[in-house]
């Protein structure tokens, strides 16, 4: 009777034994770390921010040509420099005016409609009903759509970061945005990022079971991925955004069918085709807008290669998916498809502001009345749903 391996007999440790518990304590003494340097970086950077352009030194070579030694003369203080050295202080009044222009860059009129897909996920699966009689899945429910608001966030944060660094906006097409503006530096930016990436980690530890986990931690590696390796691409950007906010109806759905990814996706299908079609039209229609700006950036969009008008029949495609879809699912809730009509609505506004002569001035409204043009297809789900009927 030879002896087995220890390794062999190794059972599986409680998990309330003390070398489970030290592991524990390390994993979130790291997370806490990475936190505090995050919170590091956004104080350098909200620093950086504050001072004005004026006081900041340029840039100079690694290597100053030396020239002939100068007399040392002793420099008085003066009250110039005391008051510049004051100057370089961040005061409360940047740090809340810094802070207002990073929440503008959230992008706030999409974060409702990301909470909003989240409960249609919820209702589309199972319902509202027995929601409240079980906490743990509503404390679920309330953290999933924490880190979905998060994760819509920080993608229009990163968008308008990598846009800025790669020269895509400039005064003539985006002079509105913080970063083009000046009002905003990029290290302040990248801080605040960091910082919401983490709480984004700290938070989907928190969240039930592992593919839920997963499934919300690729969403927000795609979105932080879009601008410099999916934006590229022609088409597959616009694809890679439509299907991560449809995500957003799966993840619902997935709280309610016990964590399981698979189980949500097969209950609201119907529901996530919609969005996703819904959402597509709307990516190619703020393409058509952009086309100016992509096409000097060297962006090849699909209305660059195709041409506006051409990109805006394409567009049409989507959204009559989304009706066929709709109308299939449920033909007795047929009306369910004419909110789509503010879509297209959208779409007509979007083709006449392409035109040379007509569409001087309306560019900026049209842009704004394409990025709430999916409030038509989130009252068609409702719609389908039977809700409001």
């Amino acid at each position: 009777n030879r002896r087995r391996p220890s390794f062999l007999c190794r059972r599986r440790r409680p998990p309330h034994c003390p070398a489970t518990m030290r592991a524990a304590v390390r994993r979130w003494l790291a997370l806490a770390a990475v936190l505090a340097s995050a919170v590091d970086s956004l104080a350098i950077g909200m620093r950086a921010s504050a001072r004005p352009l004026s006081s900041r030194p340029p840039f100079a070579a690694p290597h100053p040509i030396r020239t002939s030694p100068a007399p040392k003369l002793r420099a008085q203080p003066s009250s110039a420099a005391s008051s510049s050295s004051l100057v370089a202080q961040p005061s409360p009044g940047s740090w809340l005016r810094s802070a207002r222009e990073l929440f503008r860059m959230t992008r706030p009129h999409n974060l409702p409609m990301a909470s909003g897909l989240v409960a249609v996920g919820v209702g589309g699966a199972h319902g509202f009903s027995g929601l409240l009689e079980s906490p743990g899945t509503c404390a679920q429910l309330a953290l999933v759509t924490v880190l979905v608001l998060l994760t819509t966030a920080t993608s229009m944060m990163v968008n308008d970061y990598w846009d800025h660094a790669l020269n895509v906006d400039s005064d003539d097409t985006h002079a509105d945005r913080p970063l083009v503006s000046q009002t905003l530096q990029p290290p302040t930016v990248k801080a605040a990022l960091k910082c919401m990436y983490a709480g984004h980690l700290a938070l989907i530890l928190l969240v039930s079971t592992p593919s839920l986990r997963l499934c919300i931690y690729f969403n927000t590696l795609a979105t932080f991925l879009y601008s410099r390796v999916f934006k590229p691409l022609p088409g597959v950007k616009n694809l890679v955004c439509a299907a991560v906010i449809a995500m957003s109806v799966g993840t619902g759905a997935a709280v309610v069918s016990g964590g399981s990814v698979l189980a949500g996706i097969a209950a609201v299908w119907p529901l996530m085709l919609v969005v996703f079609a819904g959402t597509l039209h709307r990516e190619v229609l703020m393409d058509v807008l952009d086309a100016d700006g992509d096409a000097a950036a060297g962006i090849r969009t699909v209305p660059v290669l195709l041409g506006r008008r051409r990109a805006l029949l394409a567009a049409a495609a989507p959204l009559l998916v989304a009706a066929a879809v709709l109308t299939l699912a449920n033909p007795q809730r047929w009306a369910a498809v004419a909110p789509l009509g503010i879509m297209a609505s959208a779409a007509a506004a979007a083709a006449a502001a392409t035109d040379p002569l007509e569409g001087r001035g309306k560019l900026k409204h049209v842009s704004m009345l394409v990025e709430l043009a999916p409030l038509g297809m989130l009252m068609s789900v409702l719609l389908a749903m039977g809700i409001g009927t």
